[in-house]
């Protein structure tokens, strides 16, 4: 009858590892969901005791790997439809079901999809990617904000930023027959290729982006008898020197 989200946190102790890959990841994941213990998705530049993460990431640092978070997605049924529909039918991957996925028999498709890149990418060129992937192959699951001036995106698009927190552990429930997913939350899932080549050349421009997400936005105002915004002015900073 009621959900709490995860508690806001001020005070973080941090565990680091170093896996080269995915395989190495999982076990790792498995270990600390069940502990209660969330992912950063980024580097430290020191270890925390139990004191604020603020100032030790770097948001734009480039990226080994990216995570598909997928909220409630209804154009696609399954993860490996999600994963043909983008691109990426080959490609191996970590799967892990949110919390909110299987309680209470709500099986919306709610998970976490982490996929190691050859090379390491900007997540600026990320975010336009996931924008992009939203734009042309979810449209119909774009909606508005409550303030009806920006997207809300099926496929979160901040995800790909060096100092995003994405949380992992299992649903606590009360009683626990309201978990009713029976399976393991993490898994592994092996295909032909381990790895995905990202790159940004072979997107449109920034500003096309730009214009087809303007342009949606004045579509769905529309159908609420809204009148169309004007588009933005932005700025486009190109990263050269990675370290």
């Amino acid at each position: 009858t009621s959900k709490e989200p995860y508690p806001n946190a001020y005070e973080f102790k941090s565990h680091s590892y170093s896996p080269k890959t995915l395989k190495d990841l999982e076990p790792l994941m498995r270990t600390h969901a069940a502990k209660g213990h969330c992912l950063l998705k980024g580097e430290l530049d020191s270890e925390l005791n139990w004191e604020s993460r603020a100032g030790h990431t770097n948001a734009t640092k480039p990226t080994e790997w990216v995570c598909f978070d997928i909220d409630g997605l209804v154009t696609v049924f399954d993860i490996p439809s999600f994963m043909q529909t983008i691109g990426l039918g080959d490609i191996s991957y970590i799967l892990q079901w949110s919390a909110s996925y299987g309680v209470n028999n709500d099986y919306r498709l709610r998970a976490h999809v982490l996929v190691q890149l050859t090379a390491p990418a900007s997540p600026d060129a990320l975010k336009l990617w996931l924008k992009h992937l939203n734009l042309t192959h979810f449209s119909k699951d774009l909606t508005l904000t409550k303030t009806a001036v920006a997207l809300h995106w099926g496929l979160d698009v901040t995800t790909c930023q060096s100092d995003k927190l994405i949380f992992i552990t299992p649903p606590e429930c009360n009683p626990p027959s309201l978990n009713t997913f029976p399976g393991a939350r993490i898994t592994y899932v092996q295909k032909s290729t381990d790895k995905f080549a990202f790159n940004s050349l072979n997107l449109p421009t920034a500003e096309q982006i730009k214009l087809a997400e303007e342009t949606k936005i004045n579509e769905l105002r529309k159908e609420i008898n809204l009148p169309a915004r004007s588009a933005t002015k932005f700025k486009l900073e190109e990263y050269r020197d990675w370290e």
